[in-house]
C-alpha cells in the first residue's frame, strides 16, 4: 500500500483537504450556496473549521454545506480516504474499511451508504474529482 503513503503525502492534514475541496466546489473565490453570491470574506470562527461569510446574504457558510460533508462529525481526511479506499482495487468490507478509518462499523457503513446514494449533483462532482486525483496514485 506504497500509493497510501503517497497520497498522504498531498493530503496529510484537515486543512489540506479543505484546501483541496475548496478548490474543487468553487475554484478561486468561495461562492455562497444560499444566493450564489462571489461576494465573500474569511469568517474565522475557534476551533471550527473555515467559513465564510456572504456580505450580500449576511449568512456564514463552510465549503460543505449543501454536501454529504456537511454537519458531520467525521474529519474530511477521513473522507477522503473512505473515498480512496472505495476506489482502490481491492474489495473491503465494512468491518476493514472502519478498522483502517479508526471509527465504528456502523459509522463506516453510514459513511459509504451516503457515498453511494445520497449524493447531490455538488457531491457526485466532488467525489469524481476526488476519484481522479486518486487515480494519480493507483498507477
Amino acid at each position: 500500500m506504497e500509493y497510501l503513503l503517497e497520497y498522504f503525502k498531498d493530503f496529510p492534514s484537515e486543512k489540506e483537504c479543505i484546501k483541496h475541496l475548496e478548490k474543487i466546489r468553487w475554484g478561486d473565490k468561495p461562492i455562497c450556496p444560499y444566493c450564489q453570491s462571489k461576494k465573500t470574506c474569511p469568517h474565522n470562527i475557534k476551533n471550527r473549521r473555515q467559513n465564510w461569510h456572504c456580505c450580500n446574504c449576511h449568512k456564514s457558510f463552510s465549503v460543505t454545506v449543501g454536501t454529504i460533508f456537511h454537519k458531520t462529525r467525521i474529519p474530511i481526511q477521513k473522507w477522503f480516504l473512505l473515498i480512496f479506499l472505495l476506489n482502490t482495487k481491492a474489495k473491503l468490507s465494512h468491518y476493514r474499511i472502519s478498522y483502517h478509518l479508526k471509527v465504528r462499523i456502523y459509522i463506516a457503513y453510514n459513511m459509504i451508504d451516503k457515498i453511494k446514494t445520497k449524493c447531490n449533483i455538488d457531491d457526485t462532482k466532488i467525489i469524481t474529482e476526488i476519484f481522479n486525483e486518486v487515480k494519480k496514485y493507483l498507477k
